[in-house]
């Protein structure tokens, strides 16, 4: 098992989704920066984060971030960013719970509650980080996963996720 997490999100029209996507590789030539958004954590933290707060708040709708590779239609897309916004909404009422859950105590309530206020962009940037492993980077790329969903889905475009094995 690798070392470390790296995933693609990108909005595509139908035609343009490939035909066959199984893994990060199957989206990287598609890839520009600036039209997708990319992730990169060591020691898998944000992966582990994600499937912590999925099976902590009971979230259904972000099963696409545990697989390997996923497409979204501009529905499920618009599902999916509501179950976000909904555990981003869980976060902000009890911000100690998330900072317990994922061993992060080093941030207290109101520096959280400061970084949900944060507007996010589709497409980054992230918040900072050498590793990928803290809260704020965890809380930018829910906000990002938010605004990306939100943008295809208003567009009628496709959501296609990958990440690394």
């Amino acid at each position: 098992m690798p070392n470390y997490y790296a995933s693609i999100t990108m909005t595509l029209p139908k035609g343009e989704v490939p035909q066959r996507l199984d893994s990060l590789l199957d989206l990287t030539s598609l890839y520009k920066i600036g039209e997708g958004l990319d992730t990169y954590s060591r020691r898998n933290w944000l992966s582990y984060a994600i499937q912590k707060c999925a099976s902590h708040y009971g979230l259904q709708g972000l099963s696409y971030l545990s697989c390997r590779a996923a497409v979204l239609s501009p529905k499920e897309s618009e599902l999916a960013a509501t179950e976000l916004s909904n555990l981003l909404l869980a976060i902000e009422q009890d911000p100690s719970s998330l900072s317990a859950l994922l061993e992060q105590d080093a941030w207290s309530n109101q520096e959280i509650h400061t970084m949900l206020q944060v507007d996010a962009s589709p497409w980054g940037p992230l918040y900072e980080s050498d590793d990928g492993d803290e809260l704020p980077y965890l809380l930018s790329f829910l906000k990002s996963q938010v605004a990306l969903l939100r943008h295809a889905s208003s567009r009628g475009l496709h959501v296609t996720y990958a990440q690394s094995p």
